[in-house]
């Protein structure tokens, strides 16, 4: 438990910062306005099949009933969807394994192109920032661990507000 709040706190951080501090250009190639058919800002209560997972202050997790832990042709981890006063905001992504981010980060770049790649000790990183949606992905070098987050700009927007 203690573990997800301090994930929650520096996912609240990053998604408060981190487009906002880098001065990249927005765009990349098929930018989503959502994930798996839920656009970002639809209420969970319209959403069949979600698992309540946990929640921290104004965020909610839930994972999907039947979701393919794929992304491309790699295989994943998890998928969290994260809601902010129950609209949909962020996905989360986890993997492990140098080979499991090799497929992930390739399925990625494949989709998305590959965005930027700033450096980082001890971590792999690269951000895209869009009009609709920012993400990022980091491969932490010491214990293999994937995650990639993808969230809605109108909803950092109205986080940050608060």
């Amino acid at each position: 438990m203690e573990i997800k709040k301090i994930w929650l706190i520096g996912l609240t951080i990053l998604i408060i910062g981190l487009s906002s501090s880098l001065g990249f250009a927005k765009g990349f190639q098929n930018e989503p306005d959502g994930f798996r058919g839920i656009k970002w800002g639809t209420d969970i209560k319209t959403i069949p099949g979600m698992k309540y997972l946990i929640t921290y202050e104004n965020l909610s997790i839930y994972s999907r009933d039947k979701d393919k832990l794929f992304f491309g042709n790699a295989k994943v981890g998890a998928i969290e969807y994260i809601f902010y006063k129950d609209k949909f905001s962020t996905v989360r992504i986890h993997t492990d394994g140098a080979k499991e981010f090799k497929t992930f980060r390739d399925a990625i770049f494949k989709e998305y192109g590959e965005g930027q790649h700033p450096e980082r000790a001890g971590m792999e990183k690269w951000i895209w920032f869009g009009k609709m949606t920012d993400m990022v992905l980091e491969y932490n070098l010491s214990n293999k661990e994937t995650i990639f987050h993808m969230w809605s700009v109108k909803m950092e927007k109205e986080i940050e507000k608060e």
